[in-house]
């Protein structure tokens, strides 16, 4: 078996994961992405691992953006192979209201 990778990592998945924890695994970058309006939009793409070896790409809002550079500093090479746990909330995102992850 193959594991699949890259693929993005979404609030309703973390809902359902029991071990909410994961290993960031490469340094973060900026990539141009859609949003659900349409818009482009740079954001933060940060590369990580779940607890079942799954690796997987995780787009931080803002607020946890600031969590992890007070966590770990603003050069994303350090927050390579730091362990976190998610926490999930349920937000208007859009009009709509979506799980919305963050980092406990």
């Amino acid at each position: 078996m193959v594991p699949i990778e890259n693929i993005w990592l979404t609030g309703e998945e973390v809902k359902t994961l029991k071990d909410r924890s994961f290993m960031i695994v490469e340094e973060a970058k900026y990539d141009e992405l859609v949003a659900p309006d349409g818009k482009k939009n740079r954001k933060l793409v940060v590369p990580v691992q779940l607890v079942d070896g799954s690796k997987r790409l995780w787009v931080p809002n803002r607020k946890t953006e600031k969590r992890l550079v007070i966590l770990f500093g603003s050069d994303t090479k350090n927050w390579v192979n730091k362990k976190l746990v998610w926490k999930v909330v349920d937000k208007d995102v859009f009009g709509k209201v979506q799980p919305v992850i963050y980092v406990e």
